[in-house]
């Protein structure tokens, strides 16, 4: 009788254990990296992971990082930068729908800080740098006050 209850207990346990998992979140993607310090493997999805505490070493497995993809169907524009990195002036072009007059330029630093903010040509635009250091750049297309679309530029200088 003990034998019966332990053996339906173990049953109901490995039950709940493999419904459990067959609620798992499922993964769009992932593979396997190796290198000469080891190997890993990876999953792009959505967020679920447990904890495992060992007696020396604590880890967190499963998938951590989601990923989003947004589209905005309002103020469509494509902004073409180049060259890119460049050292000294690079060339804006503006593809999309703008009915409004004015369209400015605003040259970001990655701290969201404005370096530069001048008027743009929507076809052609030469945006030249002055004395500005080394690193990514957003440049940010604004129409009307509101930012329509921007894109990053590297500014690297020539030695």
């Amino acid at each position: 009788m003990e034998y019966l209850r332990i053996l339906f207990t173990l049953l109901f346990v490995t039950l709940g254990v493999l419904a459990k998992a067959q609620t798992a979140n499922p993964a769009s993607g992932g593979g396997e990296a190796s290198g000469s310090g080891g190997s890993a493997s990876y999953t792009v999805g959505l967020v679920s992971y447990q904890f495992v505490i060992g007696p020396t070493v604590s880890v967190t497995e499963g998938v951590q990082q989601p990923y989003e993809v947004l589209e905005s169907s309002k103020n469509k524009c494509t902004v073409i930068l180049y060259p890119n990195p460049t050292p000294d002036v690079f060339k804006l072009d503006i593809i999309g729908d703008f009915n409004e007059k004015k369209v400015e330029l605003r040259l970001q630093n990655l701290n969201g800080q404005i370096v530069q903010i001048r008027d743009v040509i929507l076809n052609e635009t030469f945006v030249p740098i002055v004395k500005l250091p080394e690193s990514a750049y957003i440049v940010a297309v604004y129409s009307s006050g509101k930012k329509v679309c921007d894109s990053k530029i590297i500014i690297k200088n020539v030695k």
